[in-house]
């Protein structure tokens, strides 16, 4: 038997990054609706159960993927433009990086289990960004 879709308020909840409206979610999918503004980042986090897609609509963001443990230091850097599409695997430790202001979809789908919105695990708190943080990041990918 399916589990009935669960109504969410739609209301905005205020973001360090910007702001996010979760528009819908049951035990298979979630989907979010983000804005983000430039020079901002997410928590460094990951989901125990669920994959997080993300489905950037305008803006450009960078979204930093750990496969493996955090003390490994061993990430990968994705360049996000308008029309591209990035999942990121249940138990990956990753975050955003927001180089000009936008507007995204998040989609969860379960890895194992349902989806739950209070599935995450966050290893720092996100913010601005300094100038510094900005530049390597876009060193790392060769953009100017």
């Amino acid at each position: 038997m399916q589990s009935p879709a669960r109504r969410i308020e739609a209301n905005w909840e205020e973001k360090c990054w910007g702001r996010v409206q979760h528009i819908f979610y049951n035990s298979k999918a979630g989907v979010s609706h983000l804005e983000v503004e430039r020079g901002f980042r997410c928590s460094i986090h990951k989901h125990k159960y669920r994959n997080n897609m993300f489905c950037v609509h305008s803006g450009l963001l960078v979204v930093q993927v750990w496969p493996g443990d955090l003390a490994d230091d061993k990430s990968e850097l994705i360049l996000l433009s308008p029309g591209e599409v990035l999942d990121v695997p249940a138990g990956y430790w990753h975050r955003f990086r927001v180089y000009r202001s936008g507007i995204l979809t998040e989609i969860y789908t379960p890895n194992c289990g349902g989806v739950d919105f209070k599935d995450i695990e966050r290893f720092d708190q996100g913010g601005e960004d300094t100038i510094e943080q900005l530049r390597f990041a876009l060193d790392e990918l060769a953009i100017e």
